[in-house]
């Protein structure tokens, strides 16, 4: 997925990192993600938010 939304991606900077949860609503049929609790240092993530849509974050 990633290479076909920016073909020349090496994987050095931020440019996939979730920085917040804003566009949950584009995800409508979204129901897990993994690695969701650790999504860096700074960001606003809220555990609270996900779980009230029904989706598990482990």
């Amino acid at each position: 997925m990633y290479y076909e939304c920016s073909p020349v991606w090496d994987g050095e900077d931020d440019l996939f990192d979730v920085c917040s949860l804003d566009d949950l609503d584009l995800l409508p049929n979204l129901r897990r993600t993994v690695g969701a609790r650790n999504c860096g240092l700074g960001v606003p993530f809220k555990a609270e938010i996900l779980e009230a849509r029904g989706i598990i974050a482990d």
